[in-house]
């Protein structure tokens, strides 16, 4: 064997000893340091799947975490290696010294120990150290014989190793010394976790046997044991530890609720993630100790607020620890928030979970700390009480405990409901007057809805949804009776009144009466008034008019009607009008508007008469409404009468005598009942010549 055998953050992987023992490092009379150094898949057909250490060897087997150089350590040694750096470890990244998957027994035959480490009477120290999967038929992590055999473990984590043989699925010590302190043994297989031959060759400090399948954690007691755990009750309490996630969960930190908090009076400088030992009162037991690396904080920006009212939310965080905490998870619940907004002093990356809310922030380095501030809007309905937003911070490696939480606590107040419609403000008399009431509670209670003040011909209906019905039909009696009071009112006794007024309106009227008789090519004006006791407005509109008028509107309860109707327009005119007040109520007033066109002669007259002959005028009229004519003469020749037939047709005639001769003006006049008339003048000449015929005498 070598005299000396360095190991420095190297891997040392799928190495073979297909004869003997030690996988990857064999020993005999040397001494060996790993440091940082990751063991994985080595096997051996004996002993050491990993390293195997015989006659007198001494194995150091170890974690850096911090960056030390390497010549302090080899100051003393012969060769020129001092300027070499030794790797440093973050333990919060991966694990910095382990056993992975190591084999002894490789070829079956049962005669294979220690699946990681043999010790056959060297000197092992191991400390911040992972052995998990690795598999022998005895010792499944580590086996240890021979007399004058040695061995320390600290801060260091056994699970998930398994054993053919019932001997120590864990550890397994036939021989020499051993002490194990602040280790956790959990979740091996095949038999108990740390198997001892005898109680007076063994040593158990702050450790935790817990959860190996199939046997105990300490197979039997031993003389020296403090403050441990041990689900078989041999070297400590049979208590279940409260492991994080133990089993297929791989992570043996412990819950803030666990018993082996604070537990232990003594114990090592640092646990297995590099922690400064003691975080609290006094030490953990096991590999690890409780430590809330992270910190939050949660503020809110007043102590109460209303439904619908901005909010703000402030959390502060912090990395409390030695190491820089990294894929950092903020989550926040925030669900009573709408309209949010986010301001923050360190690097957040929205993930998309809303609600709740979740963030990964940037990594924190020790002693870095920052602040978020989230605003919004509190949702509206929200019920009265007091509410507790939460928030979780955590990361990779971070021990999960009361500083990864924090909550901050508000209340929301109940508020006055509100009747969210506005009633008509008028009523027509004899008509049916509907308020259809609709409330808004911002707490989303059940509002009830009553009338404090309420006229004798209303009535509510309250709909038990936050809804109400107001109806009723006033009637002349109730004229003066309109003061209305609705009272809103939530179950906690708030309410909002709705005091208005009903102003009841009654139909308007005409106060004129219109003109029913027209002249063609006359100015026809009709001054329209009319009256309303209870409307504020009247408006003046026509249903029926013919194209001849027109209306306009004084918008002060009067207009006027008027127009020059043509010939055409002659006969009889369907007129409507209409006087609408502010509440809708209307009058009519209808009527006939007769146009009437004066008559005229259709007739062509003699002018011309003789002596002794009978003068004949056959005289016609029309009139263009059929209303009866009357043809007159004012003082006509003596010689001439006229006969008026009453059918709009009259006779003129006469027989002049020979004095008559010479020019006779005749005026005739056609007449209608109301009143119009047309004239003819004309000039009859009676003729001079004409022969006269004497009576003869005889005697």
């Amino acid at each position: 064997g070598s005299p000396s055998v360095r190991c420095d953050g190297a891997v040392l992987s799928a190495n073979s000893a297909t004869t003997g023992s030690g996988g990857a490092i064999y020993l005999t009379a040397s001494s060996s340091r790993a440091e940082n150094c990751f063991f994985d898949g080595n096997t051996a057909t004996l002993n050491g799947g990993a390293i195997a250490a015989y006659a007198g060897s001494s194995l150091e087997v170890r974690a850096n975490l911090g960056s030390t150089t390497l010549a302090a350590e080899e100051a003393a040694l012969p060769g020129t290696h001092n300027s070499i750096q030794a790797t440093a470890c973050n333990p919060a990244l991966r694990q910095c010294s382990s056993f992975y998957g190591n084999l002894a027994d490789s070829d079956g035959d049962s005669s294979g120990y220690g699946g990681a480490i043999y010790n056959n009477d060297g000197d092992l120290s191991i400390n911040q150290t992972y052995f998990h999967r690795n598999q022998a038929y005895a010792g499944g992590a580590i086996f240890q014989n021979g007399a004058a055999a040695s061995a320390v473990v600290t801060d260091t984590l056994i699970y998930s190793n398994t054993v053919t043989y019932p001997l120590g699925s864990g550890i397994r010590q036939s021989g020499g010394a051993f002490t194990v302190n602040h280790v956790t043994i959990a979740n091996n297989t095949g038999g108990s976790g740390f198997s001892a031959y005898s109680a007076d060759v063994y040593a158990a400090y702050n450790s935790i046997a817990w959860g190996n399948v199939d046997h105990s954690g300490f197979s039997q007691p031993t003389t020296s044991a403090e403050c441990n755990i041990d689900n078989g009750g041999n070297a400590g309490t049979n208590i279940d530890p409260q492991f994080i996630a133990p089993g297929s969960g791989e992570n043996y930190h412990l819950s803030d609720t666990s018993p082996a908090i604070d537990a232990c009076a003594t114990g090592q400088a640092s646990d297995l993630d590099g922690r400064t030992r003691p975080v609290g009162a006094g030490y953990d037991m096991g590999a690890y100790e409780f430590d809330d690396q992270l910190f939050i904080a949660k503020s809110v920006s007043q102590p109460s607020f209303e439904p619908g009212q901005p909010i703000a939310f402030t959390l502060t965080l912090a990395n409390q620890g030695n190491f820089t905490a990294t894929h950092v998870i903020l989550t926040d619940t925030l669900t009573l928030l709408t309209g949010i907004t986010i301001n923050s002093t360190l690097t957040l990356t929205d993930t998309g979970h809303t609600p709740p809310y979740t963030w990964q922030v940037q990594d924190l380095i020790p002693t870095q700390s920052g602040t978020v501030t989230i605003a919004g809007t509190l949702v509206t309905p929200l019920a009265a009480g007091t509410y507790t937003n939460t928030a979780f911070i955590a990361a990779d490696g971070d021990q999960v405990g009361p500083n990864n939480t924090a909550s901050a606590s508000f209340t929301v107040l109940n508020v006055a409901p509100t009747i969210t419609t506005f009633p008509p403000g008028m009523a027509n008399l004899d008509q049916l007057y509907t308020y259809e009431i609709h409330t808004l509670d911002r707490n989303g209670d059940l509002v009830s809805i009553t009338a404090p003040t309420l006229p004798a011909w209303l009535t509510l209906t309250d709909h038990g949804d936050g809804s109400a019905t107001l109806s009723g039909t006033p009637h002349l009696a109730n004229l003066g009776d309109t003061s209305v009071t609705l009272s809103a009112t939530d179950p906690g006794g708030l309410s909002e009144d709705q005091p208005f007024t009903i102003q009841l309106n009654q139909a308007p009227s005409f106060t004129s009466s219109p003109l029913t008789a027209a002249s063609v090519g006359s100015l026809y004006t009709y001054h329209v008034t009319t009256q309303d006791a209870t409307a504020l407005f009247l408006s003046i509109t026509p249903n029926t008019l013919p194209a001849w008028l027109s209306l306009t509107d004084h918008g002060d309860g009067s207009a006027t009607l008027s127009g020059t109707p043509a010939l055409a327009n002659a006969g009889s005119n369907s007129v409507s009008l209409r006087v609408t007040d502010d509440g809708g109520l209307y009058a009519d007033q209808s009527f006939t508007i007769v146009v009437n066109a004066a008559p005229s002669f259709t007739s062509l007259p003699l002018t011309a008469a003789t002596p002794g002959e009978t003068y004949t005028y056959h005289i016609t009229a029309q009139d263009a409404t059929g209303l009866p004519l009357v043809i007159t003469a004012p003082p006509l020749p003596a010689w001439l009468s006229l006969v008026d037939n009453g059918d709009g047709t009259a006779t003129l005639s006469g027989i002049p005598a020979p004095t008559h001769a010479g020019d006779h003006a005749v005026s005739l006049r056609v007449a209608d009942t109301l009143g119009l008339y047309a004239n003819q003048t004309f000039t009859i000449t009676v003729s001079a010549g004409g022969q006269f015929y004497l009576p003869i005498t005889f005697k």
